[in-house]
């Protein structure tokens, strides 16, 4: 199993971002992107994993427009394909939030800078909240 220093990728993803960021006892990092985004960095050090999310919508909107919500399987289905590593949305359960998330492996945290993974979340992040 790959062993990445969670700790090291945090780091490394705050010199990136002009921050300082580090994991709480519960091993979460939470930051606010751009004054506006509460964005929550989960080290899942059991299984080597780094999971990204966020709150997209406190609920969906009555109107959603169907093809949006067939956008959303598409991209949700393509982790599936591409074993994770991709932005999902799925809802809470208990507060019925519209969440964001990433599950970042093991194997692509050893080949793929955090930075660009979260770029890369904060654009689909900004593109897919227009819709909802």
């Amino acid at each position: 199993m790959i062993k990445n220093d969670h700790d090291t990728i945090l780091q490394e993803l705050g010199t990136n971002l002009g921050l300082n960021l580090t994991f709480d006892d519960d091993r979460i990092c939470e930051l606010y992107f751009d004054n506006r985004l509460n964005i929550f960095i989960r080290s899942a050090d059991d299984d080597g994993a780094i999971i990204i999310s966020t709150i997209l919508a406190e609920k969906i909107s009555e109107d959603i427009n169907y093809n949006t919500i067939l956008d959303i399987l598409d991209a949700s289905a393509d982790a599936y394909v591409h074993g994770g590593n991709i932005p999902v949305i799925g809802r809470d359960e208990e507060t019925g939030f519209i969440i964001l998330y990433q599950i970042c492996t093991a194997s692509y945290l050893a080949q793929t800078k955090l930075i660009d993974t979260f770029t890369s979340f904060i654009q689909y992040y900004e593109n897919i909240s227009k819709s909802l």
